[in-house]
């Protein structure tokens, strides 16, 4: 049983009716687990899809989330040398969750974490690649401070930080 206790959750609850009968892009879908309540949220992609999604922009994440790729040589996130990948950014309360696997992490380009920037959430990488990414000042590929990070069986390869900056990887 679902009580609706204001508009903004009637109309929330309209957005998510709609967009679950329809293909999402994963902007779309990060951008519904951060607006829904009863985290943690579950992004998984369609069968078979495969090569490389472009983005103009970098998603941010502020909800507990898990965002499951179909493998990493199958399916990339690529910032084109123009912008970091995700940030993961809570506005406020108790740490997030967050764990990404199964896709490689290409091409992102920012002052600090190419693909990857967080802050004082929990963050779990497991068969994620990194590569081709470059940050300005400090962390190549990732710049995670303040949180728990761990990584399994993730390949950091020919990402760039200045030779003042910390972690090229």
């Amino acid at each position: 049983s679902i009580t609706v206790s204001d508009e903004k959750t009637k109309q929330l609850e309209a957005e998510i009716a709609k967009l679950e009968k329809t293909r999402q892009s994963l902007r779309e879908a990060v951008a519904l687990a951060n607006a829904t309540a009863g985290a943690p949220h579950r992004i998984e992609f369609q069968a078979g899809l495969g090569g490389a999604i472009a983005l103009a922009s970098e998603i941010r994440i502020t909800s507990s989330l898990t965002i499951a790729g179909p493998g990493a040589t199958t399916l990339a996130l690529d910032g084109g040398g123009t912008t970091r990948l995700l940030r993961v950014e809570r506005s406020g309360g108790e740490p997030r969750n967050v764990a990404i696997s199964g896709l490689t992490l290409r091409n992102g380009r920012a002052d600090t974490g190419g693909a990857l920037r967080g802050y004082d959430d929990n963050l779990s990488l497991f068969a994620v690649i990194f590569t081709g990414n470059e940050a300005t000042w400090r962390g190549g590929a990732i710049h995670f401070a303040e949180a728990d990070l761990s990584l399994d069986a993730v390949t950091l390869a020919g990402n760039r930080a200045p030779s003042t900056g910390q972690g090229a990887g």
